[in-house]
């Protein structure tokens, strides 16, 4: 009898094992799929260290956080700087000065600012924005969503930005300076060895059960422990009692070219209706020059994908329309937390950067042990 059966070994689920047996429990991991790591599973592709499910870089200001992570692999230092290219022009992307250059000649931040402050005060008087394009047009403009955030973001979403949360936008960072930098976390990084290496040593004697699906054979694994934590999607373990929550998914073409260098850069974001991808990741990019092979390099365009069970896509993204969140409550509420504990993106039908999914298990596993699973025993 273990203690714990944690369902999924991708991040938040391996976060959990090992937390909780550094606190002496048991624990037993089963995983579906032959190999650990989600969908920050990474892989050594002619040569080339391969976000397989897209490029993650680490980045927090948490510095627990970090030292934990650091505690498994080597980390060095990357910093997430995008272009975009729209039609034959390439921008500075976030929107920063250089943008803002290239577009109306505003150079300084001074002059930044004064735009942005006009263009608010379009909306001076109005209700408050509502919804993802609201937000947008009442804090960049006209002009400078439609280049860059309006495609782009139905193209990713597979809906209208109208019809999404207005906190999606608020995660889009713009600069008034020159600073390219994606984040301004005080601590950022890619393991040199790719996250599954970190992952498996974070797993490090945990026993593991790989290519069982636990929804299969649900009694049949919950007898094994105690206690239960599910890190899958949270309206299949319901059986879709009340209907199917919306996830986006990604289609990635991998492509492996015999030359140096291939754009230049790790991503290149293709914001125009007319592209059929959403972006393009240079994968050995991610890591300093030394770590490079020579003469090869792999590169994967993004093609946004609805997921359904009928398809090979991976659930990637809760959409959380009103609507979703709506129906994720009245899955929440059934949920039995004596026996079962809920985390990560899919069983908590949220959005996480992957430190704020060490957090939240962190914060979880805490409230589990000196809480209900402690009184329960």
């Amino acid at each position: 009898m273990y203690d714990f059966l944690i369902v999924g070994a991708g991040l938040s689920g391996i976060t959990a094992a090992r937390m909780l047996t550094e606190r002496n429990y048991k624990c037993l991991v089963v995983e579906k799929n032959d190999h650990i790591g989600g969908t920050c599973h990474t892989e050594v592709k002619d040569g080339v260290m391969v976000h397989v499910h897209g490029a993650h870089s680490f980045h927090t200001d948490n510095k627990y956080v970090w030292d934990f992570m650091n505690r498994y692999g080597t980390f060095v230092y990357f910093a997430n700087r995008h272009k975009a290219i729209i039609g034959e022009r390439v921008y500075n992307f976030p929107i920063n000065l250089m943008t803002l250059y290239d577009l109306y000649k505003i150079s300084t931040p001074k002059e930044a600012r004064e735009y942005f402050a006009n263009i608010r005060g379009v909306y001076t008087g109005h209700r408050p924005p509502r919804n993802f394009e609201e937000v947008a047009l009442s804090t960049i403009g006209e002009k400078l969503y439609r280049m860059f955030f309006y495609g782009f973001t139905k193209k990713h979403w597979g809906v209208e930005p109208c019809e999404l949360p207005a906190h999606v936008f608020t995660r889009l960072p713009v600069r008034y300076s020159f600073d390219d930098l994606y984040f301004k976390d005080d601590y950022q990084g890619v393991p040199v060895e790719g996250y599954t290496k970190v992952l498996e040593n974070m797993l490090g004697e945990i026993p593991i059960v790989y290519g069982e699906d636990y929804l299969k054979s649900v009694e049949y694994w919950d007898k094994k422990a105690k206690h239960t934590i599910y890190t899958g999607m949270v309206d299949e373990f319901f059986r879709y009692k009340y209907g199917r929550l919306n996830y986006r998914s990604i289609h990635f073409e991998h492509q492996t070219q015999l030359m140096d260098d291939y754009q230049g850069g790790y991503v290149i974001n293709y914001p125009s209706l007319d592209v059929p991808w959403t972006r393009i990741i240079e994968h050995k990019h991610m890591l300093p020059e030394k770590y490079r092979i020579k003469n090869v390099t792999v590169y994967s365009k993004m093609f946004p994908a609805d997921y359904s069970e009928d398809n090979s896509y991976v659930p990637y993204y809760p959409v959380r329309t009103l609507g979703d969140l709506t129906l994720y409550e009245k899955y929440r509420s059934l949920i039995d937390e004596a026996k079962y504990t809920f985390i990560g993106r899919l069983a908590q039908y949220r959005y996480y950067n992957m430190d704020e999914c060490v957090i939240a298990v962190l914060r979880e596993i805490e409230a589990l042990v000196n809480g209900r699973f402690v009184n329960s025993n």
